[in-house]
């Protein structure tokens, strides 16, 4: 009798784990053809490319949610140097950036925060194994109210590759994703 109310038990409690994952991986609410209202500056594209968004200019301030001002302040391609070189056929990208906080609370940053977008838009990582840049990178830390940080982040691509933006992903919801173009 008591194995009977067990396989009873065992069988709702199963039921009802397999009903709440499904419900868990359904709709939360939004309808299929709902679009998000993203502003302008999101969505624009450049001539000819409908599916890759318009970038910022290398040198323009960008204001996040007026919490951060980020800046692509330099771009340079290199062929490394005698400690480290790229891969056969490729070139490093090292991308120049500061980050102001402009805000009233602190603002936490690292460099996995940045990544280079292609022409199809594919992303791609910092090489962590550059060392061009080793008395500049960016690295990671926390910036207080009313403080700025500069570095640089080190990529790698084929040689002249064209239509390169840098991403920026904070982290925080609440602010926006914007891109820069790199030529």
């Amino acid at each position: 009798m008591n194995n009977f109310r067990f396989r009873q038990w065992s069988g709702f409690l199963f039921g009802f784990f397999i009903v709440a994952v499904f419900l868990a991986g359904c709709d939360q609410g939004e309808s299929p053809g709902k679009q998000e209202s993203v502003p302008a500056s999101k969505e624009e594209t450049t001539e000819g490319e409908k599916s890759k968004p318009k970038g910022h200019a290398i040198g323009e301030e960008i204001n996040l949610q007026k919490w951060i001002l980020l800046t692509v302040t330099n771009v340079e391609k290199s062929k490394g140097n005698e400690k480290s070189k790229p891969r056969g056929g490729s070139e490093y990208i090292t991308v120049a950036v500061k980050l102001e906080n402009i805000g009233d609370k602190d603002f936490r940053y690292n460099t996995y925060s940045f990544a280079l977008v292609d022409d199809k838009g594919q992303t791609f990582d910092e090489d962590v194994l550059a060392t061009i840049d080793i008395d500049t990178y960016l690295g990671q830390g926390e910036l207080k109210p009313g403080e700025t940080v500069e570095g640089t982040i080190t990529f790698q691509r084929p040689i002249g590759e064209q239509g390169l933006q840098v991403k920026f992903v904070s982290g925080y919801a609440d602010l926006p994703t914007p891109r820069i173009d790199l030529q």
